[in-house]
Parts: structure tokens; C-alpha cells; sequence
């Protein structure tokens, strides 16, 4: 398989306890059962641990990892490019998505 085709399990919670480590498991489980070739990668944003964006730089406006100021910015940026797609799980805060999960989405220039 080429790198185009991994798939990245993005698990979004940070807070503890939590429970989407394990159902993240479950369902990269789940999918290697119907399909032993898939190419699935867990990313944990607890691991990560991103700041709250503070990049000087405005996201749409940029178009390389390298106009990113900083080296973990730069690194999140050329780990999401290496993914073809994305499954992920999360909680709901307030009726809603976690915080971390639009931290980590804000970093990218889409």
C-alpha cells in the first residue's frame, strides 16, 4: 500500500477518564477483521498536546508546513498531509465537539 492510503483514526479526547483510546481499538479491530490489509493509524491529540493556536500565520493563507512558525505545527501539518483519510472519534461536549478536536483542525491550512 502507498502512504496515500493510510487512513488515520484520530481519537479526540484529552480529558480522564476517557474512552475513545478504546473504541478507537475497536473500530481499527473492527475494520482489520473485513479487511486484514487495511492501512490504519491511530492519532491520539492527547499525545500531541497542541497548544491553543499560535501561529502567526492564518491558516487558509498558508500552503506548505514550512511557512508554519513552529517545529510542532510543522510536524502536525506533515503528519495530516501523509493521510488519504480520517475516521474520528469523539466525544460530544456540550452538545458539541471538543475543543481539542477544533484546536487540532485550526492548525491546517485546508
Amino acid at each position: 500500500m502507498t502512504a496515500l492510503s493510510k487512513i488515520g483514526i484520530i481519537v479526540c479526547s484529552q480529558r480522564i477518564p476517557r474512552t475513545c483510546p478504546e473504541v478507537a481499538e475497536f473500530v481499527k479491530d473492527t475494520i482489520k477483521q473485513g479487511n486484514a490489509d487495511a492501512n490504519l493509524m491511530t492519532i491520539d491529540l492527547a499525545e500531541w498536546n497542541l497548544p491553543l493556536y499560535n501561529e502567526p500565520g492564518i491558516p487558509a493563507m498558508i500552503s506548505s508546513e514550512e511557512q508554519y512558525k513552529f517545529p510542532l505545527t510543522k510536524l502536525w501539518s506533515k503528519e495530516i498531509q501523509s493521510y488519504a483519510a480520517f475516521i474520528f472519534v469523539t466525544p460530544e461536549y456540550n452538545y458539541g465537539y471538543p475543543a481539542s478536536l477544533k484546536n487540532a483542525i485550526d492548525y491546517l491550512s485546508l
